[in-house]
């Protein structure tokens, strides 16, 4: 998996906040045309092969930051016509997650590869402990035979010399349910019916050739408007950005929001209901989270056979959003958070208008010029608890402190979803879990792990207040 320092994620940033400056200025759809060119100009040092691919990358993820599907894209619409049809707010049926086939390096499929650091000595243990005898000596050297090879690992691990490299996929790698396989083309193509908007894919790879279709035009027309705008903000936003929650707030404000409530507000009601379903439990049976949209959408489409199991309790986001609405039915709510995954729950929910990420979000401020540092802390930050369901063994946590000693059950966490943990969550409709409340998070380390963060989550977890330990 890649860190969050790198290349790319500068190169995207940069689009969306020369994006947001363009729409600031109010010269989007004159200008936009031009973005390409004056990002990567012919004296600018390629980042691809050339500077046509860069350029054509760039209109691809304009595309998508404009709300549209790239994969859709014919070539002749010009990035003005998409401005213009964004502002009008006509691209919001799209998927979440989408490939840009131009982008895509066709990567071969997994494999073990056998280097020049092969010494070709004597031991071969390489040879000797090959299940299916794949591996040979051909010139002095070891030879992997695709064909037989079952990707067992064995002869990496025995290799004396380190001499074998295991050659993956990066997005297939990064995807927990297999969602993603190749066209005749052999680029990459996301199956819908399998995919759960993790964004586990869009992080893993290396050419930036899967993105997430954006509401950043939406939220920008809502916040230079007379619109009322409320933000909803995850609890993992603290630590994101170099300052306090409070100043994060103060910040929003400057931004153009009308009012600001946090999702933890939600999480509150969220805990109160999922304690309620806990003390109902029956004998032998068993219970999971359902805050993680990512992780419901993999019990629907992957693992139905649990789904009676799911608690039936709403996400706090959806309460947070009714709470909005129910304190001005006229306003427009927007959710910030790390997920990618939330795109879905908010297009599925009639509380919540728009979803914008952390990323997206640090777009806003340097394209607006709030310095989140700069800000007053004129907020007054009310202890709760329940934010720390932004991290794993947080909704455990917040569950525990509102049972009783006779009331308590037994626990266990998921933290993060991948082949194993799938494997292992098949199994539970045979054989039910040991723990009668299982935690699932997509994500490891929770929320602050999502996808969209900007920190890392070792650097939240020192300076999130809500985190004790």
């Amino acid at each position: 998996m890649l860190t969050r320092n790198n290349q790319f994620t500068f190169l995207k940033r940069e689009l969306g906040v020369s994006l947001l400056k363009l729409y600031k200025k109010g010269t989007l759809e004159d200008e936009i045309n031009a973005l390409p060119v004056k990002l990567y100009p012919r004296t600018k040092e390629q980042i691809r092969c050339c500077v046509h691919k860069d350029r054509a990358m760039t209109r691809s993820r304009l595309i998508a930051l404009m709300g549209f599907d790239p994969q859709k894209d014919d070539e002749i619409t010009t990035l003005s016509a998409y401005a213009h049809k964004a502002s009008e707010s006509k691209g919001q049926n799209q998927p979440i997650l989408s490939t840009i086939p131009l982008g895509c390096s066709s990567c071969s499929s997994n494999h073990y590869e056998v280097t020049n650091l092969c010494k070709g000595c004597v031991a071969r243990p390489c040879v000797t402990n090959c299940p299916k005898n794949a591996v040979r000596l051909e010139k002095g050297r070891a030879i992997i035979d695709a064909e037989l090879c079952i990707n067992c690992g064995k002869c990496q691990q025995l290799c004396p010399f380190g001499a074998i490299n295991y050659v993956s996929v990066p997005c297939e790698e990064a995807c927990p349910v297999g969602a993603i396989t190749k066209n005749e083309f052999g680029e990459a193509v996301i199956i819908e019916e399998k995919c759960i908007e993790c964004g586990a894919c869009s992080r893993a790879c290396p050419f930036g050739a899967i993105t997430e279709c954006s509401q950043i035009i939406e939220t920008a027309g809502k916040l230079t408007s007379t619109s009322h705008v409320t933000a909803i903000i995850a609890p993992a936003i603290e630590g994101q950005f170099p300052g306090s929650l409070s100043q994060i707030i103060t910040a929003l404000y400057a931004l153009g929001f009308d009012d600001v409530i946090e999702a933890a507000e939600g999480a509150l009601t969220t805990a109160e209901k999922e304690t309620k379903e806990i003390k109902e439990l029956e004998k032998g049976s068993f219970l999971t989270s359902s805050c993680c949209p990512a992780y419901t959408a993999c019990v629907d489409k992957h693992i139905p056979s649990i789904k009676g199991n799911v608690s039936h309790t709403k996400s706090p986001l959806s309460y947070a959003a009714q709470r909005a609405k129910s304190k001005n039915p006229e306003t427009f709510t927007i959710f910030i958070g790390p997920c990618i995954a939330k795109k879905r729950e908010g297009k599925n929910d009639p509380f919540v208008d728009a979803v914008i990420t952390f990323e997206e979000l640090a777009a806003f401020f340097i394209a607006w010029d709030v310095d989140v540092h700069e800000q007053p802390e004129t907020e007054q930050i009310h202890a709760l608890s329940v934010r720390q369901f932004a991290v794993s063994g947080g909704v455990t946590n917040s569950l525990d402190a509102m049972l009783t000693e006779e009331e308590k059950v037994t626990t266990m966490q998921i933290n993060g979803l991948n082949k194993k943990s799938l494997a292992l969550m098949k199994t539970w409709s045979k054989r039910a879990p040991s723990a009668q409340f299982i935690e699932v998070m997509c994500c490891e380390e929770g929320c602050i792990g999502g996808p969209a963060c900007i920190s890392d989550p070792r650097l939240v977890k020192k300076k999130a207040s809500y985190i004790t330990s």
